[in-house]
């Protein structure tokens, strides 16, 4: 691995967070998100043609 570790949220002692993933149809602004996280995922979308990408959001659990 090369450069530094991946950036940490909150520190080792801070209580985790609970997490519920739902996978989202039709919603057309997770393909923004995901595009602006991963520059190449327009063009993953377009090689995967007709093929359905599952995707998923996280909201936490109060």
């Amino acid at each position: 691995m090369t450069g530094p570790p991946p950036a940490r949220r909150g520190t080792t002692t801070s209580a985790p967070t609970r997490l519920r993933a739902r996978e989202v149809h039709g919603e057309n602004r997770w393909w923004a998100v995901a595009d602006a996280a991963w520059p190449h995922f327009a063009q993953f979308r377009a090689d995967a043609g007709d093929r359905e990408i599952p995707v998923s959001a996280l909201d936490p659990v109060h």
